[in-house]
């Protein structure tokens, strides 16, 4: 980043934005949520199966499911505007 900043000037902190700013922000936030539950998850397994309590694993694990389904889908929704949206944007630049 930090060559393309030297490099070309103003327009390269635009060009900097624009391949840093939404897609990656909203990529980690999905990543650290599947995170959470994926641990989550993880230590409901653990007390079941090791310290033998009981738990709806059916209701655990659709809402595991449900998180994984968010997640993917917001993934290829982000890869897609990265592939054509960035690029686009990075070709009005001419960089």
């Amino acid at each position: 980043i930090s060559s393309i900043i030297y490099s070309y000037g103003i327009k390269g902190i635009f060009v900097s934005l624009i391949e840093l700013f939404p897609h990656k922000i909203i990529y980690l936030v999905f990543i650290l949520l599947l995170t959470f539950y994926s641990l989550s998850f993880s230590f409901k397994l653990f007390k079941i199966l090791f310290l033998k309590k009981t738990i709806n694993f059916r209701e655990s694990m659709n809402k595991y499911l449900k998180i994984l389904i968010i997640s993917l889908t917001g993934s290829i929704f982000i890869t897609l505007y990265e592939v054509f949206i960035v690029n686009y944007l990075l070709n009005f630049f001419n960089i």
